[in-house]
C-alpha cells in the first residue's frame, strides 16, 4: 500500500579519501527537494571537487592528497 510508511535502513561507509558510499533503502533530500536515485546505492563527494554535487564524479582521483 502506497500510504504505508517506507522503512528506511542504510549502511554508510566513510573512507579517508574518496566518495562517501551509502547502501540500502534510503531517500535523499537537497534543499527540501527529494533527489531521484537509481538503484540501492549512491556515492557522495568526499573531496569537495565534484561538478555533480552532492554526488561523486571521480574528481578525487585527480585531487592531490594533502
Amino acid at each position: 500500500d502506497e500510504n504505508k510508511e517506507k522503512s528506511i535502513s542504510a549502511e554508510i561507509k566513510v573512507p579517508g579519501h574518496g566518495p562517501i558510499k551509502i547502501f540500502g533503502n534510503f531517500e535523499i533530500f537537497k534543499e527540501g527537494k527529494k533527489l531521484e536515485v537509481d538503484g540501492d546505492s549512491v556515492e557522495f563527494c568526499g573531496c569537495g571537487h565534484s561538478e555533480d554535487m552532492p554526488f561523486c564524479d571521480g574528481s578525487h582521483k585527480r585531487v592531490r592528497r594533502g
